[in-house]
């Protein structure tokens, strides 16, 4: 037990069993990464050893996003990146999300870290953006922020997927049955209905977007936004629009129980990865239309011997936690020089 050295988790039952392998004990990976933290303590009952340990997705935050010694990139249509500022031209998130990991598979040949055909699309969303000095996850997540509805995850086996929400498992749970336990939280303190943002320019882009059916309803609730990698209006107008989509809405989200299908109506639990989504059904008719929707994202799952609890995001924060959802995602907030008035 060493920092660095991998560690990997699985889970095996008779459901795992009959889904991986006809062998008997054969099990399910859940979690792959490295050893990052190790706390040894001993006293008069003896010793114990504490692993931290991060998921591969915390590599791409501990590698800059470069070509060769060049750490400023530019966006270009059908090649995704370029290193020359004058070949710069807006292109499909997409695009852009497969240049930024082929670029750190080169820089890391290797990694573990992979994508295959088709997870990682175009999204139908074109911007013009300027990479400076960026690690490669904030890179995706600079990518994701300009896109409602996009999120970017890296499984235990290393796989990318970047693309929109829903692109794993759809999954039913029946409250009373594989449901045992159900907790709905709402809240105001993420909502942003009215935006301010900013190219980070002295002279460049400074524009309002606002839901004038949220205000109305819950007040206006204002916040800016600076990312000086917005190359133009139109990347402005994306970022925009997706904080706009993701943010105006009340915060909500669900904690549940799912019983393994070992006890009587369980579920196999080993199928819930983050990135799927769930359709809630046996709940009463006033509780779905306060707070349901037909597929609602998986953020987390914890397993337990015998049961899992699933946090799961009505409204498209993402892929965050509560904690790191009160931050400011990736673009800066600094605001020195920003113009006197938004348009």
């Amino acid at each position: 037990v060493s920092e660095g050295n991998r560690v990997e988790l699985s889970v095996g039952d008779a459901d795992t069993a009959s889904d991986a392998s006809p062998e008997p004990g054969a099990a399910v990976v859940v979690f792959s990464g490295t050893i990052t933290r190790v706390l040894r303590e001993t006293g008069s009952s003896g010793s114990r050893v504490t692993v931290g340990a991060l998921g591969d997705q915390h590599l791409l935050g501990c590698d800059i996003l470069r070509v060769g010694a060049q750490t400023t990139l530019y966006s270009k249509a059908t090649d995704g990146l370029t290193v020359t500022s004058g070949d710069q031209s807006a292109a499909d998130i997409g695009e852009m999300a497969r240049a930024v990991l082929d670029a750190y598979l080169v820089a890391n040949p290797t990694s573990r870290l992979h994508y295959l055909p088709g997870d990682v699309p175009d999204v139908g969303v074109s911007a013009a953006y300027t990479f400076e000095a960026m690690s490669v996850r904030d890179a995706l997540d600079a990518l994701k922020g300009m896109a409602a509805g996009v999120h970017w995850f890296v499984d235990a086996s290393g796989r990318v997927t970047f693309g929109p929400t829903g692109g794993g498992t759809a999954h039913a749970l029946t409250f009373g049955r594989e449901l045992t336990y159900a907790r709905i939280e709402r809240s105001l303190e993420r909502t942003r209905n009215s935006w301010l943002v900013w190219d980070g320019k002295a002279a460049g882009t400074y524009v309002r977007f606002e839901d004038a059916a949220s205000v109305a309803a819950v007040g206006r609730r204002m916040e800016v936004r600076s990312d000086y990698g917005l190359a133009d209006a139109d990347a402005v107008a994306a970022l925009g629009a997706r904080l706009l989509s993701e943010r105006k809405d009340v915060d909500v989200r669900l904690t549940l129980e799912v019983a393994d299908s070992s006890a009587a109506n369980g579920y196999d639990i080993e199928t819930l990865r983050p990135g799927d989504t769930v359709r809630l059904m046996g709940f009463d008719a006033d509780v779905a239309d306060w707070t349901f929707r037909d597929a609602m994202l998986v953020t987390s799952v914890t397993w337990r011997r015998g049961s899992a609890t699933v946090t799961v995001d009505v409204s498209p924060f993402g892929l965050v936690s509560a904690a790191s959802g009160l931050s400011k995602d990736v673009a800066g907030l600094e605001t020195r020089g920003i113009p006197e008035s938004y348009t």
